[in-house]
């Protein structure tokens, strides 16, 4: 490995939710018809595109329902959510 080549330090970079990276985030707990709101932001270069998306679940965003969003990089999204799933 050669610490100053710039795939390198690509390959290293960790993408977080809430401040944890991929497999450290705790559960997220909400209840059957609460209604929830989400605000997803999207930070970093044109090589961080992200579509996060809930399992079971649909959200409501400039007025279209999906399981997904498009976040590119510098944009948010408000998405509004009434979990009737449950599950874990």
């Amino acid at each position: 490995m050669e610490p100053d080549d710039e795939k390198f330090h690509e390959s290293n970079l960790m993408h977080s939710i809430n401040g944890y990276v991929f497999g450290n985030l705790p559960g997220l707990t909400m209840t059957v018809g609460e209604r929830v709101r989400w605000y997803a932001v999207g930070i970093g270069t044109e090589v961080d595109l992200h579509t996060p998306h809930w399992h079971g679940e649909t959200l409501v965003t400039n007025g279209m329902r999906m399981d997904m969003v498009e976040l590119l990089p510098m944009s948010m999204k408000t998405l509004d959510m009434v979990p009737d799933d449950p599950g874990t």
